[in-house]
């Protein structure tokens, strides 16, 4: 690093530079039907040069990367990042200035090993629970494809404002698709892990889940249009977050995309009967999968409440929007933390005083992101009554996030999903399920 230092320092019109550099092996595994299809292994090393340039009408910036361990640092290339940077004129501020950086758990020491021992135990296990389930009973389930990716990341950074840091990580994907059969008939069921320690892993859950899944969809049927109390779980609500995430965002509020103030609810004027919504963004959170000690400009990033019962509390920022809007520099998002509640999943389930829908699939689901309209397909869902449940599907499924948390109660149960750490299930009293009349 000290070579590129030297380049950087040297070239006129260099105010400011960050340079990242990582170093990465993928070992990555596919599976189809009942035998490995392939493997292979991927290392890459990069360095990201960002160079920032101050002028009359102010300050900008340009990145560009570097491939391979011993890739050179030519002057030329940061003299056209300093043109760049000059184009641009935005406010100046200043980079992160150095400070303690947090003891943050993205290691799993069983992922640091030897990777075909996990690979392999993954696969046995995915086999095994595979055969179980083939000869329970009902429809025939199979496995149609299965994708394992072990990454171990290095990575570290030095600023012109002194901060130097390092960090080493792993994560673990696992992906996987099963089919179901009835005679000519085929349904199909997706599920993904995504996080960073091995123990997180189930894979016999994560296969009967989605046997059961794909078994149910086969006899699923259009969901009657009806206005009422819906149950979300398997991670199928943790988009409706991203609404809540972009209107606390320093750049969105800097950018006037965001109507919220701090210190007012987020919910505006909307009656809460449900539980108040509390949010945090949390760097620290031990396995998340956005968790890091620092930020891509070396900013010591902690946890932060958001929002707290409803209001808006602090702005999720970065040290350059943090200087344009006057407030604490906090980091951009990171995990999303959603305090739970106080009643059991169970509960939250019980259709004893009217039915109600359990949805744990969509085909989609993308929120308008400064609105926060949504209306998505039904990929999965029960119909829970007093007289019993059945599985269905189709249909669609629609509201405004602002409009739905205002009646949401949280389970009490908690879960780490990937970015996401908080309650199993959110259950809303009021929205719309269009299907058969």
């Amino acid at each position: 690093m000290k070579a590129y230092q030297d380049v950087l320092t040297s070239v006129p019109g260099v105010s400011a530079w960050v340079l990242r550099r990582s170093r990465s092996t993928q070992h990555q595994r596919y599976l189809l039907h009942d035998r490995p299809e392939c493997e292979r292994t991927v290392e890459e090393t990069t360095l990201t040069v960002t160079v920032f340039n101050q002028h009359e009408g102010g300050q900008g910036e340009a990145s560009f990367t570097l491939f391979g361990a011993d890739a050179p640092l030519a002057r030329s290339q940061v003299e056209d990042a300093v043109f760049m940077a000059s184009l641009q004129s935005n406010p100046a501020y200043a980079l992160p200035e150095p400070a303690p950086m947090p003891a943050v758990e993205i290691r799993d020491p069983e992922l640091s090993g030897d990777h075909r021992r996990v690979l392999d135990g993954i696969q046995e296990r995915c086999f095994a629970a595979m055969a179980q389930e083939a000869s329970a009973a009902g429809q025939p389930a199979r496995l149609s494809a299965v994708e394992i990716f072990l990454d171990r990341i290095e990575s570290e950074i030095l600023t012109s404002a002194g901060v130097g840091a390092s960090k080493e990580e792993t994560s673990l994907l696992f992906d996987i698709v099963v089919l179901a059969r009835d005679g000519d008939r085929e349904s199909e069921s997706h599920g993904e892990y995504n996080g960073r320690r091995l123990a997180q892993l189930n894979v016999e859950e994560t296969v009967a889940r989605h046997c059961r899944f794909a078994r149910d969809t086969l006899k699923a049927e259009l969901p009657a249009t009806r206005k009422g109390p819906v149950v979300l779980t398997a991670g199928t609500f943790v988009p409706l977050l991203t609404p809540f995430k972009f209107a606390t965002a320093g750049a969105s509020l800097y950018r006037k995309m965001s109507p919220l103030v701090v210190g007012q609810p987020v919910l505006g004027d909307r009656p809460v009967t449900g539980d108040g919504l509390t949010l945090a963004s949390d760097a620290t959170l031990p396995f998340g999968v956005e968790s890091t000690p620092f930020d891509q400009e070396g900013l010591a990033l902690k946890s932060t409440g958001v929002i707290d019962a409803g209001v808006f509390r602090a702005v999720a920022a970065s040290k350059q929007y943090a200087e344009y809007l006057g407030v604490a520099a906090t980091g951009s998002w990171h995990n999303a933390v959603l305090k739970p509640g106080s009643t059991s999943l169970d509960e939250l389930l019980d259709a004893s005083t009217g039915p109600l829908y359990h949805i744990v699939d969509f085909s989609w689901l993308n929120p308008d992101t400064i609105r926060g309209s949504f209306s998505t397909e039904i990929r999965l869902a029960y119909e829970i009554t007093p007289s019993g449940t059945r599985p269905i599907k189709g249909g669609s499924f629609a509201g405004n996030v602002y409009d739905a948390f205002a009646t949401a109660h949280f389970a009490r149960e908690m879960e780490l999903r990937g970015d996401y750490h908080g309650p199993v299930g959110i259950r809303f009293e009021a929205l719309q399920v269009t299907g058969s009349a």
